[in-house]
Formats: C-alpha cells, sequence, structure tokens
C-alpha cells in the first residue's frame, strides 16, 4: 500500500517541475495540499488541450489509487478529482472527461454525484 509520503515522492519523480511547489514551507508534509499541486498540473494540461501530458498525469492517478492508503485514497478524491474541471466554455474542455480511463471516471463520477447529493443542486 502506498503512503502519501511515497506518492509525493513518485508524483515528484515523474514531474520534478512540481518540486519546489510539493515541498515549499507551507506544502511540505501536507499530502492534501500536496495533491492538490498535483491536480493544478492535471488542470493546466486540460486546459492547454496537451493530451499526452494528461495521459500521463491518468496513469501516475490511476496506479496511485489502486495501489493507494485510504488517506491517499481520500485525498486523491478530495484534493485532485474534486477541483478538476472538464466543462467546456471559453476553454474547450469536454475532451478531458472523454479521456478519462474508466477507474477515474467512475470515481469523478461518484465524488460529483455526492457533491450534488449532499448540497442539493
Amino acid at each position: 500500500m502506498i503512503t502519501g509520503a511515497e506518492a509525493i515522492s513518485k508524483i515528484e519523480a515523474q514531474f520534478p517541475e512540481l518540486a519546489a511547489a510539493l515541498h515549499d514551507e507551507l506544502h511540505d508534509g501536507l499530502l492534501h495540499v500536496q495533491i492538490a499541486v498535483f491536480s493544478r498540473l492535471a488542470q493546466a494540461a486540460i486546459d492547454n488541450g496537451d493530451r499526452a501530458q494528461l495521459t500521463k498525469i491518468f496513469e501516475l492517478f490511476r496506479f496511485l489509487f489502486l495501489n493507494g492508503s485510504p488517506e491517499l485514497i481520500n485525498a486523491l478524491n478530495v484534493s485532485f478529482l474534486e477541483h478538476l474541471n472538464v466543462t467546456d466554455g471559453r476553454v474547450k474542455r469536454a475532451w478531458a472527461y472523454a479521456a478519462m480511463p474508466a477507474l477515474i471516471k467512475n470515481a469523478f463520477d461518484k465524488l460529483a454525484e455526492y457533491n450534488r447529493e449532499l448540497h442539493g443542486n
């Protein structure tokens, strides 16, 4: 089972450009905040239409989600998936939802349904 700290190491190894943000004095050791850094990378790939980068991100997410500790899975749901915007607007984003592997799409949909029930919309 992959712990939060191990997940951050794997994210940093695969995306070294995130190292400073993952380990700054405010974020270091705060799993949810660190996973949000990873989520912002995914959102940037979505907003930029970078399919190759998003595929790489989704592959790592899937690995972490399948092998993660309960704490890590919670952080991936709450601090990664919950904040992704895959809705078309001024920027085309719906392609990213279609590109999600089934496991991620299922988790994304469950989280969206939970939030709709929780907030009544």
